[in-house]
């Protein structure tokens, strides 16, 4: 299960799966209306751009929407290593 924590404590809540205003989980210049977002780099992070170096996971958790910095977080359970 992958989610996103909607505060700082527990109570404040996960999102498993819904809209998110994304710029505060990675580089929003890379933002792509309509893009795929994968599990960043960097832990807690999201990217517009695949990873692409050896030993890397690649994991779509989203795409963008018609908002700026606006992804429906829906993580696909697959996944692959390069």
């Amino acid at each position: 299960l992958l989610a996103i924590a909607l505060g700082t404590a527990v109570s404040d809540g996960l999102l498993i799966r819904g809209f998110f205003d994304a710029a505060t989980l990675g580089d929003s210049s890379s933002f792509v209306k309509g893009g795929a977002c994968y599990v960043g780099l960097a832990a807690g992070t999201i990217s517009f751009t695949a990873p692409s170096t050896s030993g890397d996971i690649v994991r779509v958790v989203g795409h963008g929407t018609d908002l700026a910095n606006v992804i429906y977080f829906a993580p696909s359970s697959d996944y692959i290593e390069l």
